[in-house]
């Protein structure tokens, strides 16, 4: 028909069976979530190899590599590297607080460069800047969300992210039970935010999975959140050296006796 030949049309219709392709990959998230790209990535080497890095002009503090800015140190991108790579085949990584993308660009280049190809990245943000961040451009123009897609896109990466606009406290409701492998939690800093994230996240991991986070730091709420929800697990925690506050939560695999939680 006249309508199927326009353009705008085709264009649409593309997009719409690029989003249904991109949906039925996603796996244990029952939610919506953005299409990325359904087109495997072909970079042609590491996204990291020969990174040009220096500090970005859009805040105080802030790292800039290969044209993307985010708050994270280079031992925090190294580590970042070594726990994706290690993600099982077909893995699933779930990531609070994605900002403009570089933590997940670094996370689905090694996923690449592992092959792991089957592997997703679900990252839970509401693209509207933490508090502190509001006086920020980028925050009070609204174009945060553009700005992460743009680097996902230009990083050749967008195959292995699936955006889901939301706040972590909504999201994790749509997610399966013990689906998770590795969580990733950069969000809310305060107490009550990272414990929440926490504790909602929790019941979504995979036996044997990995919580990480960032910014475990005393002017924070960070530590006393890690700190409770370990008790309440019995579990332990480390903090990693030379990074910027990264920790780490290993879960028992499925057949260990310690309890899973604390009477």
């Amino acid at each position: 028909t006249i309508v199927e030949a326009c353009p705008a049309y085709k264009e649409s219709q593309a997009w719409l069976e690029e989003s249904v392709q991109h949906s039925e990959r996603a796996g244990p998230y029952r939610g919506e979530c953005a299409a990325v790209s359904v087109t495997p990535p072909a970079p042609e080497k590491s996204w990291l190899e020969n990174a040009v890095i220096g500090v970005s002009s859009i805040a105080p503090g802030m790292i800039e590599v290969n044209g993307v800015s985010g708050w994270i140190a280079l031992n925090d991108i190294r580590f970042l590297n070594m726990k994706s790579r290690e993600l099982p085949l077909g893995g699933v990584i779930v990531e609070i607080g994605s900002f403009m993308g570089l933590s997940s660009i670094v996370m689905g280049h090694s996923l690449f460069e592992q092959n792991n190809i089957d592997a997703r990245i679900y990252c839970i943000d509401a693209w509207e800047g933490s508090e502190e961040h509001q006086e920020m451009d980028v925050i009070k123009s609204r174009e945060l969300y553009d700005v992460f897609l743009e680097n996902i896109n230009g990083a050749d990466i967008g195959y292995f992210i699936y955006p889901i606009r939301k706040w972590s406290t909504e999201a994790f409701e749509d997610f399966e039970d013990l689906s998770i492998d590795l969580l990733f939690v950069d969000g809310d800093h305060s107490f009550e935010g990272c414990y929440a994230d926490l504790k909602n996240f929790f019941p979504k991991m995979k036996h044997g999975g990995i919580i990480i986070g960032h910014d475990y730091m005393e002017e924070w709420g960070v530590p006393d959140a890690v700190k409770k929800i370990c008790k309440e697990h019995r579990l332990e925690h480390r903090v990693i050296p030379t990074t910027h506050g990264m920790y780490e939560i290993q879960l028992p695999p499925e057949n260990d006796e310690t309890p899973k939680a604390s009477s």
